[in-house]
């Protein structure tokens, strides 16, 4: 019997429904195109923000190496959550990061296609993305 109620509770537990980002699936085309800004560049800083208000969250600023959409900036501050439920990404001071942020938006998150890039794909990242811009234009 007590087998029994423990295959019960485990079952229970396990057919909880989770509470997790869902997102729409964009290629990344899509998502430059309906986008603001896009930066490639190094995160150099990154805190724990606990507010009032609001969920804690991770607050980065990252040094542009290069602007492939929108205004023009040397830093750009951007908030994510802790991962998991929230939808934060990985910040992790000293890599790289393609940044696909809003003119209104400062927050990123795995729905987006904000994500750690590796330096040595850097020149085929901005190949793909002058594709799209190239494209853009000609059409």
């Amino acid at each position: 019997m007590k087998t029994l109620k423990t295959c019960v509770i485990i079952i229970s537990i396990l057919s909880f429904k989770t509470f997790a980002c869902s997102c729409l699936k964009l290629s990344l085309e899509e998502h430059f195109r309906s986008t603001e800004n896009v930066y490639f560049g190094q995160l150099i800083s990154a805190k724990l923000v606990k507010a009032d208000t609001e969920w804690p969250y991770i607050e980065g600023t990252f040094h542009v190496h290069d602007v492939l959409k929108g205004k023009q900036v040397e830093l750009v501050n951007i908030k994510t959550g802790l991962g998991g439920g929230d939808c934060g990404i990985p910040f992790i001071v000293g890599k790289h990061y393609s940044i696909f942020v809003n003119k209104n938006g400062e927050y990123v998150g795995t729905c987006g296609a904000t994500q750690q890039v590796n330096l040595y794909d850097k020149e085929d990242f901005i190949k793909k993305i002058s594709s799209f811009v190239n494209g853009a234009v000609n059409n």
